[in-house]
This record gives structure tokens, sequence and C-alpha cells, in this order.
């Protein structure tokens, strides 16, 4: 009997737990209720019916780390309907010296749009753009965004991979291209032999 107790208290406590969880997550606003969704959906439609997916789940409690050039960090896109800035304070920009030696500098306003190119900003707003009634949604509106900016660097973009892995990320998004340095090192010559544990990333 006293076993039969103790896993009907283990039970009840755990379906309050999962009650409270549900409880704190607002999806009262659907995504498909942004202002300029309807621009969005030739880039949705060939995912299948992302609708069906955000009734039940926007990426909530993960953390996703963008690696790409500079990035709009204050956009209003990634500010969420309750005023707060999801790009996480960890974003960071990474980059590395003549002499090789790979520098981090951790902050959201070190990953600013200093060279002219925003890529990286319409690649995270494609991933996470907020449900907050101003513009368009992301695929999973509600992650974390961890932007981090690099240099066209093989080290710093090695680097990048590792400071995602170690400080919480669940997924990695990347769109960039190859460039080579003038000693011939590009993305592609990337090794991870230095103990990147990419069981982090996922």
């Amino acid at each position: 009997e006293d076993n039969v107790s103790s896993e009907s208290v283990s039970s009840s406590s755990s379906e309050e737990k999962e009650e409270t969880i549900i409880e704190t997550l607002d999806y009262s606003y659907h995504p498909l209720s942004e202002p300029s969704v309807n621009k969005q959906l030739v880039t949705f439609n060939p995912m299948g019916d992302m609708s069906t997916v955000w009734d039940y789940y926007r990426g909530d409690n993960v953390k996703v780390a963008v690696i790409d050039s500079g990035f709009d960090y204050d956009h209003p896109e990634f500010i969420d309907i309750n005023g707060k800035n999801r790009v996480s304070e960890d974003s960071c920009y990474i980059y590395t010296d003549s002499s090789k030696k790979v520098h981090t500098q951790v902050g959201r306003n070190k990953v600013d749009i200093t060279d002219g190119d925003s890529h990286g900003t319409m690649c995270a707003g494609l991933l996470g753009s907020s449900v907050n009634k101003k513009g368009i949604t992301g695929i999973a509106p509600n992650v974390e965004l961890m932007l981090i900016k690099i240099d066209k660097h093989a080290l710093s973009m090695a680097e990048a991979f590792r400071y995602a892995a170690d400080n919480g990320a669940r997924v990695i998004s990347t769109s960039l291209g190859q460039y080579p340095n003038s000693n011939g090192e590009s993305y592609g010559d990337i090794h991870f032999e230095k103990g990147l544990d990419l069981s982090k990333v996922f």
C-alpha cells in the first residue's frame, strides 16, 4: 500500500508540474495574425502547414545560435509581445587577428552592423522573429537567439561553433559560403579535434 501511495503522489506531482509549465506559455496570439505574415507564405508553404505546429510548440525554452555577419540586435522583430529582447546577453563577436589569435567579445552590442552587412539579421529573423503584432513571424518565434558575429576567417568559424555549444545552444544555424583567407584556409577546412562537444548542440 505504501508503494502505491508513493506512486500516486509522484504521478500527481508530475501532472501539477506539467500544468504549471503549460500555463506559463502564452499562445493566445497566433503567428498567422502578424500583420505582414502574408508576405511570408511563399517561404512557409514548402515546409508544410506550420500553423499546425505553432498550435502546440513555437521553440519554447530552446537557445539557437545564429552565426553570421552583423546583426541589428535591437530590431523590433527580436522584441517579444511583453517587450523583452530575446537576443541573449551571451551573444558575441569572434574575430581572428593577423597572428591567428582568436578573440571573443561578449555582449549584445558587440554584434552590431559595423561592416554594412546585415545578412545575419535576415537569417535570425526568418528563424526567430517574435509574435508581437508588429510584422512577420519566425519559424520558431519563441526561441532565445544567441547571435554570433564573426569575421571571414576559418578559425573564427570554428571558435563560434565551440562557443555556441559551450554556452547552451541546442541548435546552430549558419548561412555562409566559403571565404578563403590569404593563406588558402576556408570554412571547409575546419577541424574539430580540439574538443567541441557536438552532443551539446543536438
